[in-house]
Order: structure tokens, then C-alpha cells, then sequence
């Protein structure tokens, strides 16, 4: 059997157990398969895919968030462009699982009676003009994100 069938045919039952809630089986297997999973790397068919099967997991439970930043920065720079789509697709799906579960931590702080208060917010980018042409306003604004103790 090749990798890349054996990451597919993983891929497959990790889906499946999510879909039809088998918990107790995906997180055995995520387990089993555990020293695969933290070898992969971009050159590998299915890997992104894999990956963002696995965010998915981390969301429901398995393992912590830090399984996804030990792998995530294997897959950044200038390999995103050579990844197939659907690699590349689930990859962004598991930044987004780990920004947001960032941001929900960062709130939870700042309500949760501590003396950390975070203040979101979105603003203009100072002295920043859009291109004319391209007429895109969103490259002169961004979350502006302050923390006060």
C-alpha cells in the first residue's frame, strides 16, 4: 500500500467516525496512528487534508491545539503554492480552528474576572491610501487588538 493510499484510507475512517459520532474509535485510531500523523510534511499526498481531519478531532476533543502548531509551520512559506487545492483548503481550515479558538480563549480572559482586559477592534490603518485601481478599501484596515492590565 502506498502513503498516500494509507493517509486516504485514514482520512476515510477518521471522516466517518466524526460523521456517525464514533468518538471512542477516531480517538483510538488518531492514537494508533499518532507517529504518523506528527511525520507529515507538504511533499506528502493527502497531508494538508489530513491535517485539517485531524483540526477537526482536536475540536472535538483529542489531543491539544499544540498537535496543530508543531505541524502547521511545516506547511508555510512557499510550499502552499505547490499544494493541491483541497490540501491547501484544509490547511486554512486548520489555522481558522486555531485562530479561533485563540480569540474565544482571549475573550474568556478578559471576562472572566482576571485583570487582562482585551479590546477588539477594527480601524483604518493610519496614513495608508488604497491603490487607486485595485480600489480595495480592506488593505487600509485591520483588527486592532490592546491588552491593559
Amino acid at each position: 500500500m502506498s502513503p498516500a493510499s494509507g493517509l486516504d484510507t485514514l482520512i476515510g475512517q477518521l471522516r466517518d467516525d466524526l460523521a456517525f459520532r464514533r468518538l471512542e474509535s477516531g480517538m483510538r485510531l488518531l492514537a494508533d496512528r499518532r507517529p504518523l500523523i506528527l511525520t507529515l510534511a507538504p511533499g506528502t499526498a493527502s497531508s494538508g487534508v489530513l491535517l485539517g481531519v485531524v483540526a477537526q478531532w482536536v475540536d472535538a476533543g483529542f489531543d491539544s491545539p499544540d498537535v496543530l502548531r508543531t505541524l502547521l509551520p511545516r506547511f508555510a512559506g512557499e510550499c502552499r503554492g505547490s499544494l493541491p487545492l483541497t490540501d491547501y483548503v484544509h490547511l486554512r481550515m486548520a489555522e481558522g480552528m486555531l485562530d479561533m479558538r485563540r480569540r474565544i480563549s482571549m475573550r474568556r480572559c478578559a471576562t472572566s474576572g482576571s485583570s487582562i482586559r482585551w479590546n477588539w477592534s477594527w480601524r483604518r490603518k493610519p496614513n495608508c491610501r488604497p491603490s487607486p485601481t485595485s480600489g480595495r478599501r480592506d488593505v487600509c484596515e485591520a483588527w486592532v487588538v490592546t491588552m491593559t492590565l
